[in-house]
């Protein structure tokens, strides 16, 4: 699953289950990297968002962890242009707080943006993609911030992928777990 990331543009269908179990551990605590980057924010936050495809097939990603202190969180930081079908999250917990350090990037010290699907989302297709994952995070202040089941924020595409437009669709999916 991490692997995704080392192609953002590529086609991917789950052949199994995945048990993300052992992600608690990963990164000194941080957990599970999400997938994607945001190209506008800073060198630490910068990538390419995942423009590929995921088809779940029907199998469940469980116990999925993140504690990504003063940066976006969800199984993607951005995703624009893409399809994502037919997956189920099943516990573990998707943690944005504020930088409590004090980082700056660019001149916002960023809030949380957190989604167990996507922090970010852009001109994509989400169907039949459940849910029950807890998404705790610090209160949101302004515009920099932003917590939801699946997508934490919808923005246009001028957040870095280009026009100033989006169309975000999402259908058939279900979402539970505290936010």
């Amino acid at each position: 699953l991490q692997n995704m990331s080392e192609d953002p543009y590529g086609h991917y269908t789950l052949a199994n289950d995945i048990d993300c179990s052992a992600s608690a551990d990963w990164n000194n605590g941080q957990g599970f990297v999400p997938i994607g980057g945001l190209e506008v924010l800073s060198d630490a936050l910068s990538g390419t968002p995942f423009t590929g495809t995921l088809d779940g097939a029907g199998h469940k990603i469980t116990n999925l962890t993140m504690n990504r202190p003063g940066a976006p969180a969800g199984l993607f930081m951005s995703i624009d242009g893409t399809t994502i079908k037919d997956l189920t999250f099943d516990g573990g917990q998707i943690a944005g707080t504020r930088a409590n350090d004090g980082t700056v990037y660019t001149d916002l010290i960023i809030n949380p943006v957190v989604g167990t699907l996507a922090a970010v989302a852009s001109n994509s297709v989400i169907d039949n993609v459940d849910s029950n994952i807890d998404l705790p995070s610090d209160p949101v202040y302004g515009l920099n911030g932003g917590a939801g089941g699946l997508v934490g924020i919808v923005m246009p595409s001028i957040f870095g992928f280009g026009t100033a437009t989006t169309n975000m669709t999402i259908t058939n999916s279900d979402v539970s777990g505290d936010v």
